[in-house]
């Protein structure tokens, strides 16, 4: 290996400038020392830097508590109770012209009347085969919840009474 001459030269000043170990920097002069300071030097200090640290921490407390005051007497709202929320009132619909109000009760009711008349001639109370079940199964899922007469239509593309079929659905 080379060497570099210039750091070669410079190597024993290094070495001079370095300070010569005495008898104290001996491990076992080192252990003594240790245990020393362990026993006297550390409690007392090790006391004041827990003292200033909860100093320190209470200190940043009350400027918190401080700045938490601030802003609440500066902007006082007065706080005002809600009562009760307020509904809309129901508003009858007034109904224009006479005869048109007739005739739609009139269809409503013969609406109504042959639907049940339709399930009178369905067949009521008999036994539920497996294809009646897959047939609910499918229809039910054919019309979700929410579908306006949605047991009055399973029960119409079943033959069956729709309170039958609601009742053979909750099962």
């Amino acid at each position: 290996k080379t060497i570099d001459m210039e750091t070669f030269n410079k190597l024993p000043e290094i070495v001079a400038g370095l300070p010569k170990p005495s008898v104290s920097c001996t491990l076992p002069c080192q252990i003594v020392k240790l245990t020393w300071f362990m026993i006297v030097d550390a409690p007392p200090l090790t006391y004041r830097w827990i003292k200033h640290y909860y100093q320190e921490r209470q200190r940043r407390k009350e400027e918190e508590a401080q700045k938490l005051e601030e802003p609440a007497e500066e902007e006082i709202v007065p706080h005002r109770e809600r009562g009760p929320r307020r509904r809309k009132g129901f508003t009858v619909p007034e109904l224009h012209g006479d005869n048109n109000s007739k005739i739609d009760t009139s269809k409503q009711f013969s609406e109504k009347k042959s639907t049940v008349d339709a399930e009178e001639n369905y067949m009521a109370g008999g036994l539920w085969t497996d294809d009646d079940f897959v047939d609910l199964l499918r229809l039910t899922k054919k019309f979700p919840p929410g579908t306006h007469e949605r047991w009055e239509r399973i029960g119409a593309a079943m033959k069956r009474p729709s309170n039958e079929v609601a009742h053979m659905a909750h099962r």
